[in-house]
């Protein structure tokens, strides 16, 4: 958000003199990512809807079920560098 609004830097470091110019700041930064991140589709709710658009047309085939997240407060050590390696590409 900087590099779009270079002036922020300057309310930032003024927060504790000028609270009403902070605060205007915060409010509309928050309306702005607001509105660039609410749009955004939900992965789970867009595989769910299909799911049940699905069975309820009667259409055949396989909709792939995900896993259940594991506990992993029962994992030791190396089980969970194993399974951040695995599933996410680093330890």
């Amino acid at each position: 958000m900087l590099l779009s609004h270079p002036e922020l830097q300057q309310v930032w470091a003024n927060r504790a003199t000028d609270p009403d110019t902070f605060n205007r700041a915060r409010h509309a930064l928050g309306k702005e990512l607001h509105k660039l991140y609410s749009k955004l589709p939900d992965q789970e709710a867009t595989e769910t809807r299909a799911m049940m658009a699905h069975s309820m047309r009667g259409e055949g085939g396989q909709v792939e079920m995900r896993e259940p997240f594991p506990n992993l407060g029962t994992f030791t050590d190396a089980e969970l560098r194993e399974f951040t390696r695995k599933n996410y590409g680093f330890v």
